[in-house]
C-alpha cells in the first residue's frame, strides 16, 4: 500500500470514529476569536498512529479583545503531557501569539486517547480549547492465503498488537477493502486468521499489504 493511500485511508477512518464518539471539550468558544493553531479538523488535533510525538501548538489573538493572564492545561488522558508552557501568565492582546508543546506517548495498543488542551484568562473564563487525540502506531503486515471476493475471514503473517474492534485495510490502488475486525484467531504456521463484519469486496493474493489501525 502506498505512503498516500495509507494516509489518506487512515484519515477516513479517524474522521468516522470521531463523528461517532462524544469526545470531551468538542469545539473553541464561539465568543473568543482567540484559537489553537494547527488543527486536523473543527477544533481538534489527532496525532494518528505512533509510538510517540510532540506537537507544537499556538494561541494566537488575530485581533480580539485581552485574553488576561493565561493558566494553560492539558485535561484527560495522562498519555498527553505538556512539556513547553510558552503561554503561562501571557496577556495576548490584538496579533500576539505565544506557543506551547504537548507530547503524546500512548501507553497501550489498540486504545485511542482523549485529552483537551486549554487555555483560560480572565476569572478563569475559557479563551480557547483544542481537543487532542491518538492511538498507538498501525500494525502493517501481509496476508498469507489468498481472499476471495466475498469472503469474511482472513490469513495474515503473525502480528502482535492487534484486536478486535480495528480497521483492516487491504490491498492497494483500486482494489482496497476496510473492515472491522470482529474476532482473532490462535496464531497458525500459517498465519493468523482474522473475521470481519462484512464480505470482501475485492479478490486478494497472498502478500497483499494489511494494516490494523485503531478507529
Amino acid at each position: 500500500m502506498s505512503k498516500t493511500s495509507k494516509l489518506a485511508l487512515h484519515s477516513v477512518v479517524v474522521i468516522a470514529a470521531v463523528v461517532g464518539l462524544a469526545a470531551p471539550g468538542r469545539g473553541q468558544s464561539a465568543a473568543s476569536r482567540i484559537t489553537w493553531s494547527p488543527t486536523t479538523g473543527p477544533a481538534l488535533f489527532d496525532y494518528g498512529g505512533v509510538s510517540s510525538a510532540s506537537q507544537e501548538f499556538t494561541l494566537a489573538n488575530p485581533g480580539g479583545p485581552p485574553s488576561g493572564a493565561l493558566t494553560i492545561d492539558v485535561l484527560g488522558s495522562p498519555t498527553f503531557t505538556m512539556t513547553v508552557d510558552g503561554c503561562i501568565g501571557s496577556n495576548l492582546t490584538s496579533h500576539q501569539s505565544c506557543r506551547v508543546i504537548v507530547e503524546y506517548a500512548p501507553a497501550a495498543s489498540c486504545q485511542r486517547d482523549w485529552a483537551v488542551l486549554r487555555a483560560t484568562g480572565k476569572k478563569g473564563a475559557t479563551v480557547a480549547s483544542i481537543d487532542l487525540t491518538g492511538t498507538s502506531p498501525d500494525v502493517n503486515t501481509t496476508l498469507t492465503s489468498a481472499a476471495a471476493a466475498g469472503a469474511t475471514n482472513l490469513m495474515v503473517k503473525n502480528v502482535s498488537d492487534i484486536c478486535a474492534g480495528q480497521t483492516i485495510v487491504v490491498g492497494d490502488a483500486s482494489n482496497v477493502d476496510a473492515r472491522t475486525v470482529v474476532s482473532i484467531g490462535l496464531p497458525t504456521t500459517v498465519g493468523t486468521p482474522i473475521a470481519l463484519t462484512l464480505p470482501l469486496t475485492h479478490a486478494h493474493a497472498v502478500g497483499e499489504s494489511a494494516v490494523f489501525i485503531t478507529p
